[in-house]
This record gives structure tokens, C-alpha cells and sequence, in this order.
């Protein structure tokens, strides 16, 4: 027998509880830009890096002419600097075309996009929870947090941000549809999830995180399950609704697989996905498993902060151990009270999930993590401390004052944090001064920070840390060549021919080598040598 559902009398809401709602909103959407706007004015005076802005923006000609029928075509064809994102190329081409090559204004519509994340984050969770200060506290942490100020501050970095907000887009969509089902409202779910992979194939999780969602907080699970069920509810509702909530996110899990597939092809055509006799596929393990718990540390601690990190010599192995350990513990403990506290397994899976494209299983590039990793996951835990913290306090006395006041000093300790951490972005020579300073073996820092040395015309004082950079990876070719053009810059030309001549070494056919070679053979009148390169 199914049993009627008793409606509550209807309580009309008057208009003064919905003034009071808009106001307590307006409030919370004016702390965040106020927070956001103390951390971040002041990239509007920061320069380009020379780690990724010159590939991506100043040095790519396609970019640089702005926004035109050309231009469109090869963003959406291009498979430039490894990545496929034409929306992020056409979001930098429309800077150029407004503000030119004006790193301020780039800088200015990176922190526009961060703006409206926040606005989103905040706007999202007090549709779906109900939750005003618990949606703040989340909104306001990942608007000023330390470890966000990468994806912000980094012009290159726009495809985190951009694609975060089309993600969120996505997000309210989904939420849309559920309250009222509908292939129109679905519809835009796939077309806005579709310009977020088209942004940065980071979300490719997001169909999981939606699977989430209808456990938390907007209870899909528990509707509709017959009374003769209810005893039986995990074995019959829960498997059957996932069952039917994963049917209907296939149309979002092919267009996924779909941008891996892109994704992929791109970046093993670029040579970025690590080979694995370069990164074994253990170390990528215990690097992954490390990598959660510290991101996680971070995200309580976020100091000693840098725009890479090297990937390490060795992993101990009792961290592995116990970062599998810890992993492995929060995972059974968030399912064993998802029943009570179902927010977290919810953010927990969420932060785990939503990692998984960036952990380092496939490995992108040489670096073990990156701050920017974190732009859209840490949104997982975040969902756990503003929600868990409340709840195991209640017993407390004048509970609201104290949470308020802890809340408070967090929020106005992270936002001094990322006004510091910000500081370090304003050109090159601080960014890596700043990473030498906090990180050990780094041979990138040093050969960048060489660079931007070389750029002002201080080759000399260059020469030291590409020196240094070899020292701690001799196969590292960039630096190898950028010691080379030092030596040429201060007419030590048998340094520099010996430079060059060791990249051909292990890469015969390197253009730039060979033409530098035959100029400086040229300069020395060794014109059968010239010849030869």
C-alpha cells in the first residue's frame, strides 16, 4: 500500500522575510568583492611572466592580431602549447582587441571571472542548501584563498577560471532542471558544460560531481521510494537511483570522454604527457597519493607557496604508506556517516573526483603539483568545514558568537595571505626569487629567473642560476641553450659553442641550436663550420 504524502498548510512568505533574505545576500555578495578587490587590485600594476604569458599571449601572433575570422578558425583547430581550449584563446584574443597588450587588463579580466565564480559559489549553495552563513563562509574562503591566487593572478592561467565558471554555469542548469525536468533545460546543460572543457578539460569528472549532488544536498535519492522500500531503501532506492541518475548523465559522460580524447591526442602531440620510463608509473602513484594529502595541508596552511613545484627525487615510503592510509580512512569514515552527515562524502568525493584529470596519474608536464590544481576541488572541502564544524558544535554554549568570531580570524588570515602571496606575481624576478626561496632542486625557478635576469641586461647575473639549473637536471636543454645565449650576450663564444654543441648531442636536429651555431661560426670566420650548421 503507498501512502499519501501529507501536505504542509501553505505559509505564505511575507514580503519582509524576502527583504530580509535580499539583504543578508547583498551583504554577503558585497564582502566578497570588497575581500576580492583588496586581494586582488593590484595585479592591475602587475606585469606578463615569462613562464607561459609569452607562449600564450605576447609571443603567439594568432593572439596578438586580436579577435578575426583567422584567428577563430585556428582556436578551434590549434593544438598550441599542448592544450586544445579555443575559448581560452579567444577570451585572451578579446583582450587584445579591447585593451591591447596591456597586461593590467588582463590581469583585470582574470580577477572579472574570479569575481563571478565567487558571486556563484555563494549564489548556488544558498539556492541548493537554504544555508546563508554556511554558503558564505564556503563562498568567502575560495574567494580569498592563498592557494587560488595562482589560477587569478596568472594571466596565462585564464582557462582555470573561465572554465570554473562555465562549470558553475553548468551547475546552476543542472539544479534548474531538477526542480523541473525538461530537454530544453537539459539541453543547456550539455551546452554549457561543453564551453567549460572548451575553456580547460579540468571538469571532466563533473558528471560524477552531479551524481553527488543528487545525493546532497539536493536529495534526489530520497524521492519516491514506495513505504515497502523503506526498509530496504539502500538496497532498493539507492542502487536503483543511481542506476537511473547515471543513465541520464551519459550525454554529459560522452562529451567527457570525448574531450579526453581531444585532450590526449594534443598533448602527446606536443610532447607534454611525461613518458613512463621518465615518470614510472609507481612514482605517479605515490606522488598522487602524497599530492591529496597536500593540497589538503596547504589548504589549512597555505604558506611556502610556488609557481612550480619539482617533481621530487624519490617518494619516502612510509609517506605513501600513510598518505594511502589517510586517504583510504577519511573515504570509509565519510561513507559510514553519510547517512548523518551527508555533506561529507559528498565534498570528500567531490575533492578527490574532481583531482583525478590533474593528480598526476597521467602526467602533464614536469612539475609534481600545482597550486592552480586546486581552483574548482578545493571546493569539495570546503563543502566538509562549512558544514561538518557547524554541526559537531552544536552543543556548544553561545555557539553562533564563537564559530562566528573563528570564522572570522580564519577568513582574515587567509585574506592577508593571498594579498602577500598576490604581491609575489608582479613580474618574474620576484615570482621565482619567491619559489627559490621555498623550494629546493628547482631547476625551472632557477632557469626562469634567469631568463627575466637576461631580459633586463643583467646576462651576468643570469649566468649563475642556468648554471644552477643544470647543475640540478644536466638534460634539462632549456636552460642549456639559455646559458648559450648568455655566453654569446658576453662574447664568451667557445662557452657557447660547447652549450649548443651538447644539445645536439641528444637533439641533432634542433633548430635554434644549429642556427646559433652557424652564426657564431659565421662571426668567427669559420665559414666551412657555418656551412655545416
Amino acid at each position: 500500500m503507498i501512502r499519501a504524502v501529507r501536505r504542509e498548510p501553505y505559509m505564505p512568505i511575507s514580503k519582509d522575510t524576502i527583504s530580509s533574505r535580499s539583504r543578508s545576500d547583498f551583504l554577503v555578495y558585497l564582502i566578497l568583492l570588497v575581500l576580492i578587490l583588496f586581494v586582488y587590485t593590484q595585479t592591475r600594476t602587475h606585469d606578463f611572466i615569462n613562464y607561459d604569458d609569452e607562449t600564450y599571449i605576447t609571443s603567439n601572433s594568432h593572439v596578438t592580431k586580436g579577435l578575426n575570422a583567422q584567428n577563430m578558425i585556428w582556436a578551434f583547430t590549434a593544438s598550441w602549447a599542448s592544450n586544445w581550449h579555443p575559448l581560452t584563446w579567444i577570451s585572451h584574443m578579446m583582450d587584445i582587441e579591447i585593451h591591447g597588450v596591456n597586461p593590467g587588463a588582463h590581469h583585470f579580466t582574470s580577477m572579472l571571472f574570479h569575481i563571478l565564480n565567487s558571486f556563484l559559489v555563494f549564489f548556488l549553495f544558498r539556492k541548493m542548501t537554504g544555508e546563508l552563513w554556511k554558503s558564505c563562509f564556503l563562498a568567502v574562503v575560495f574567494a580569498i584563498h592563498p592557494l587560488h591566487v595562482e589560477s587569478v593572478a596568472w594571466v596565462a592561467e585564464r582557462k582555470d577560471v573561465l572554465s570554473t565558471f562555465f562549470g558553475l554555469i553548468t551547475l546552476w542548469g543542472y539544479f534548474r532542471y531538477v526542480k523541473k525536468p525538461g530537454i530544453h533545460r537539459y539541453g543547456l546543460i550539455l551546452v554549457f558544460y561543453s564551453l567549460s572543457l572548451m575553456s580547460k578539460p579540468m571538469l571532466v569528472t563533473f558528471p560524477f560531481v552531479l551524481l553527488l549532488l543528487d545525493y546532497w544536498p539536493l536529495r534526489r535519492f530520497d524521492q519516491d521510494i514506495p513505504s515497502e522500500a523503506k526498509s530496504q531503501k539502500r538496497h532498493y532506492g539507492l542502487k536503483s537511483k543511481a542506476l537511473q541518475f547515471s543513465i541520464e548523465k551519459i550525454p554529459l559522460i560522452v562529451i567527457a570522454i570525448g574531450s579526453c580524447f581531444i585532450t590526449l591526442l594534443v598533448q602527446q602531440k606536443g610532447g607534454a604527457v611525461g613518458a613512463a620510463t621518465m615518470f614510472p608509473f609507481w612514482d605517479r602513484v605515490a606522488n598522487s597519493l602524497i599530492t591529496y594529502i597536500i593540497y589538503i595541508k596547504k589548504m589549512i596552511w597555505p604558506f611556502d607557496l610556488a609557481v612550480v613545484y619539482p617533481y621530487p627525487p624519490f617518494f619516502p615510503v612510509h609517506k605513501v604508506i600513510l598518505a594511502g592510509i589517510t586517504l583510504i580512512v577519511v573515504s570509509i569514515s565519510g561513507f559510514m556517516a553519510a547517512k548523518r552527515f551527508p555533506y561529507i562524502i559528498v565534498g570528500w568525493l567531490w575533492y578527490v573526483g574532481t583531482l583525478v584529470p590533474v593528480i598526476g596519474l597521467v602526467q602533464i608536464g614536469s612539475q609534481s603539483m600545482a597550486d592552480r590544481y586546486t581552483y574548482f576541488p578545493l571546493i569539495g572541502i570546503l563543502i566538509m568545514i562549512s558544514w561538518v564544524v557547524p554541526d559537531l558544535t552544536a552543543c556548544w554554549v553561545h555557539r553562533r558568537k564563537k564559530l562566528a568570531f573563528c570564522a572570522m580570524i580564519f577568513c582574515l588570515c587567509m585574506t592577508i595571505s593571498a594579498h602577500v602571496q598576490t604581491r609575489y606575481w608582479k613580474n618574474s624576478i620576484q615570482l621565482f626569487q619567491h619559489a627559490l626561496g621555498v623550494t629546493s632542486g628547482n631547476w625551472i625557478a632557477h632557469n626562469n629567473l634567469g631568463c627575466a635576469l637576461s631580459q633586463q641586461g643583467h646576462t651576468e647575473q643570469a649566468i649563475p642560476y642556468f648554471q644552477e639549473a643544470l647543475r640540478i637536471n644536466p638534460e634539462y636543454d632549456d636552460a642549456r641553450y639559455n646559458l648559450g645565449l648568455a655566453f654569446v650576450a658576453g662574447n664568451r663564444f667557445n662557452d657557447a659553442i660547447n652549450q649548443f654543441s651538447r644539445i645536439l648531442v641528444t637533439r641533432p636536429h634542433d633548430k635554434d641550436a644549429l642556427v646559433r651555431l652557424g652564426r657564431i661560426y659565421g662571426f668567427q670566420k669559420r665559414f666551412d663550420k657555418a656551412i655545416d650548421h
